[in-house]
């Protein structure tokens, strides 16, 4: 249970910074030099972040594997 969440947030986020990275990557389609760089770089940016969210979501994922039952007993 304690998964389904960490996995939908990731979900949901990638999904609006996808979008944000398909909108990028359509509007560096036209204009000067210059903007079509930065639209790309941008673009090229948000979907390094997806692949930065997909792999903290795989480490939380095995630390909550890793995790006692009792954390509350640490304090």
């Amino acid at each position: 249970m304690k998964k389904i969440a960490p996995i939908i947030i990731t979900i949901i986020v990638s999904c609006f910074i996808g979008l944000y990275a398909f909108i990028t990557f359509g509007a560096g389609g036209g204009g000067p030099l210059p903007v079509r760089i930065i639209l790309i770089a941008v673009g090229i940016g948000s979907v390094c972040l997806i692949g930065a969210m997909i792999y903290t979501l795989i480490h939380r994922l095995k630390e909550i594997d890793r995790e006692d039952k009792d954390d509350l007993s640490k304090y």
